[in-house]
């Protein structure tokens, strides 16, 4: 059987991201929220940009839509088997008239509502979709997909109506693009552009950006108003590089208040992209590469070696200025937000520094081998020097 992702591997790990964290998501989200004053009996999933575009298949099963349906049933199936009432909703929005007919047509057989699984279409540009649908209720958790097929097309208001509390966004950011216009529009030259930047960063993304605009200042700006602007908690990325370039194409953002969120993007990152770069660079076309495709296939291995570099430096950030010891599970998604560890590789890092006499092993104290997420995390203070000061190492 044909390859659906021959010549795309950037699509695949896209899908297979969204696919290895709608089953889980669901599963842990409505668990975990089952013993809310208002528990959450709805699940729903948004794909505001659904086509289906360049698809292989046809029955677009490799589309992003198709994949979440599956994956949504799967969980729902799995969820009322365990004795929880759950509805699930699938709602799946394109604008363009034509794709939209043929979205409708592929997904007409996907609902059923006797076992409370609901698949539903809307044909409307995505600022209308944002002021039809609105905040999620109290009862129901959101996770809404923004892929556009441009880079822009999602305004920071939408965004903002959209990712109010119950809710988390997985935005497909597409930094080459961004790149290429991001320098020329902060110089002015580009009006249209301009207009976008601003819609999506805010008005005042120039002074934001700073003096040295790219794709990741960019991406970076997105993240703080996702954050400071909506009142999301963690925004990390997960990097996807290009096909035969050791060059990051897009970046998935998953806005979210939920360090289990955190963690769970972070596991699902590594299993992914450990196998996308044996397809990112398969050995036929190894010598086709654009730079050294050895070195480029520790792509991701090398991010991670980096991160655990430069993990102390990150741990005395999420630290500072904290009068009181922090739990391990805070302390970790703190840390899982910029840096692309699993939270077992963190617990490890934090028992070699234990070893090396930089943090505290306050989890030996209830006789463990490594922290737990109820463990308090403490940075060993250094001795008073003698002019009575005293540092952090």
């Amino acid at each position: 059987m044909t390859d659906p992702y021959h010549g795309r591997p950037q699509s695949w790990a896209k899908h297979e991201i969204l696919k290895r964290y709608l089953g889980p998501f669901s599963q842990k989200v409505v668990r975990g929220l089952k013993n809310l004053e208002t528990p959450i009996d709805e699940l729903v999933f948004v794909d505001g940009f659904s086509g289906p575009w360049d698809t292989a298949t046809d029955d677009c099963s490799d589309s992003s839509f198709m994949i979440a349906i599956a994956e949504l049933r799967q969980a729902h199936d799995a969820l009322r088997a365990s004795g929880l009432k759950i509805r699930t909703r699938a709602h799946l929005n394109e604008a363009n008239r034509k794709a939209y007919r043929r979205l409708v047509d592929l997904v007409a057989e996907s609902s059923d509502p006797a076992s409370d699984f609901i698949v539903e279409t809307t044909n409307l540009p995505f600022d209308k979709l944002a002021a039809e649908i609105g905040a999620a209720s109290a009862r129901e958790f959101r996770l809404v997909f923004i892929d556009p097929k441009g880079w822009s097309g999602y305004p920071l208001a939408c965004l903002r109506k959209l990712g109010q509390a119950n809710t988390e966004l997985l935005i497909n950011f597409m930094r080459y693009h961004v790149h290429r216009f991001v320098k020329s529009s902060a110089e002015g030259d580009t009006e249209s552009e301009d207009r976008q930047f601003s819609a999506l960063l805010g008005e005042d993304w120039r002074e934001r950006i700073g003096p040295n605009p790219s794709g990741t200042a960019a991406r970076d700006l997105l993240r703080e108003r996702l954050r400071d602007d909506i009142g999301f908690r963690f925004a990390p990325v997960m990097e996807i590089g290009m096909a035969r370039r050791e060059q990051v194409h897009f970046d998935l953002i998953l806005a979210t208040r939920s360090p289990v969120a955190v963690d769970l993007a972070r596991s699902v990152e590594k299993k992914v992209m450990e196998d996308y770069e044996k397809r990112r660079i398969p050995s036929d076309q190894m010598d086709l590469f654009e730079g050294d495709p050895d070195y480029a296939r520790d792509w991701f291995i090398r991010r991670r070696r980096e991160a655990q570099t430069s993990f102390f430096d990150k741990l005395q950030q999420t630290l500072k200025g904290r009068r009181r010891s922090i739990e391990f599970k805070p302390v970790c998604a703190d840390i899982q937000e910029d840096l692309p560890l699993t939270k077992s590789a963190i617990a490890r890092q934090l028992v070699q520094l234990a070893k090396e006499g930089r943090v505290e092993a306050t989890w030996t104290e209830r006789g463990a081998k490594r922290p737990g997420d109820s463990d308090p995390i403490r940075i060993v203070q250094n001795s008073c020097r003698p002019d009575g000061q005293s540092t952090l190492f």
